[in-house]
């Protein structure tokens, strides 16, 4: 527009430059600095002066708002913001590689997304691999036993192969035979224990350690067999990544 007055006024040459500069400079003077540093300074003189016609305004556009709040969710229903595992991965590695994240996190962030694809059958410790005690046995006859492993927990197992009677924790047990309880049945001392079927997911055994204890979690078949025990540093495991999918199961893996 300035370009045609000037036109239409024979100016030329620079005018026209020095123009737009000049609509610049005075834009922000005018539309950024000076309103900055008059709300900065007249805070409270300003929104006191204000509030009367805001006031006013909103009472007079409530109809209007409470018409738009049950139009426009219909017509952006389909237009929503919305993401989902992939962009959430990618967003994060783009983070860390402009350090706005560090690289750690990012990993631990995508390693979160594999809780979900991860059950109990593929963390669990192996039933013919488990730390178990006979339940009719006392403390004393398997002393060697428990001297011998250093796993935090113990399953203890009656009559039956897969008979659980429960669980019980090696300091609990070594305390025991401190004290001279040695006699004691191992069945005495054991702990109620939390039966989880192998097709659980790990996000969903985290929230379970988290809520229930962090005690280990005795994994059944469908059949309700004994088939391995589980721990929450299983599943912590995965986030910290240190636990990397076995290679045979890595090979049946479509």
């Amino acid at each position: 527009f300035a370009s045609v007055v000037f036109a239409r006024c024979g100016i030329s040459g620079p005018a026209l430059p020095l123009f737009s500069v000049a609509l610049t400079v005075l834009v922000i003077l005018l539309g950024e600095i000076l309103p900055k540093a008059i709300g900065s300074k007249l805070a409270l003189p300003v929104s006191l002066a204000v509030a009367p016609g805001l006031g006013l305004i909103t009472t007079l556009m409530l109809p209007l708002v409470l018409l738009l709040e049950r139009i426009l969710p219909a017509i952006t229903a389909e237009n929503e913001i919305s993401t989902d595992e992939n962009e959430i991965r990618l967003l994060a590695r783009l983070g860390s590689q402009k350090g706005q994240i560090e690289a750690d996190e990012a990993a631990m962030i995508a390693k979160v997304f594999q809780l979900n694809d991860l059950t109990a059958r593929d963390l669990m410790l192996p039933r013919v691999s488990a730390p178990t005690l006979a339940g009719h046995q006392s403390l004393d006859e398997q002393r060697s036993t428990l001297l011998r492993h250093a796993t935090a927990w113990w399953v203890v197992l009656g009559e039956e192969v897969d008979e659980v009677l429960g669980v019980a924790s090696r300091e609990q047990l070594l305390t025991a035979l401190v004290e001279g309880r040695g006699g004691s049945r191992a069945a005495d001392l054991c702990e109620p224990v939390e039966f989880v079927p192998e097709m659980i997911r790990a996000d969903r055994l985290l929230t379970s350690f988290r809520r229930n204890g962090s005690r280990v979690r005795v994994v059944v078949d469908e059949f309700g067999g004994f088939v391995g025990v589980i721990g929450p540093e299983a599943v912590l495991a995965v986030l910290a990544g240190w636990w990397r999918r076995p290679a045979a199961a890595a090979e049946t893996t479509p």
